[in-house]
Parts: structure tokens; sequence; C-alpha cells
């Protein structure tokens, strides 16, 4: 399995859901079939996702056909934009390195330089507003 890490919020949530459905044991899943099993992801897109995203946003919606998988990328592209590092960004969302993982991004996160420059310090805003 893979180590991820929540902020506290969302951590919580998935601590009540732990303690509720899941196993005891260490290598327990977070998430299992009915009968305690792993999760068969073409079952899981039928019979759960596709229902729940089509009554969630209906035809016309924007996310209408949204996978699941576009929650990774979601989640790398809020990580880096809240400063996480690389190596630890790729890390947690399952690359083996950093390069692999900028392949996809770099392309994918509009407005970086104006990100970029509003995360620096005030006296240098300042100074190359003045240029």
């Amino acid at each position: 399995g893979r180590r991820t890490y929540l902020p506290p919020a969302e951590a919580s949530i998935l601590r009540v859901h732990l303690e509720r459905f899941c196993a005891r044991a260490a290598d327990a899943r977070v998430f299992t079939s009915t009968t305690g099993r792993h999760l068969d992801t073409g079952h899981l897109q039928e019979r759960a996702w596709r229902p729940a995203r089509e009554l969630a946003f209906p035809d016309g919606h924007r996310l209408h056909r949204v996978g699941r998988h576009a929650f990774r990328h979601l989640a790398v592209t809020r990580w880096l934009r809240a400063g996480v590092p690389l190596r630890t960004a790729a890390r947690w969302g399952g690359w083996n390195d950093v390069a692999t993982m900028l392949r996809w991004y770099e392309s994918r996160l509009p407005g970086d330089d104006l990100f970029a420059a509003s995360r620096m310090s005030t006296p240098v805003q300042a100074v190359a507003s003045q240029c």
C-alpha cells in the first residue's frame, strides 16, 4: 500500500470511518467490499462511482464525466500549490521520481509565474512592481 497524508479535518473524517468499518490489523485496507475483500475497481466504477457521480453532477455539469483518477491530480496540484516539496509530492502521489511527476504537472499548472510571485516576501514584490 501507499502511505499518504491528509489535512487534520479530512484525517478526522477518515479516523471515524476506520473506527466504524475497518479491521484493526496494521495491514487492513481502508475500503473493502461488503465481504471484507479487496475492492474490484471495475465493480466499484459501475456500481458505486458512476451512479454517485451522476447523482452529484447532472448531465451538462463540467464534472459529469470526471473519473476517480482525477482526484489524484487534484491532490497533487493542491500539494504543489501549498508548497509541499517536489520529492514529497512525488512520493505521496506514488511516482518513483520527481521527473516523472513533473512531466505531467509542469504544463498543467497555469499561472505559475503569478503564483510564485505572490508567495514571495513583500519587499521583493515592492521592488518588482517599481520596475
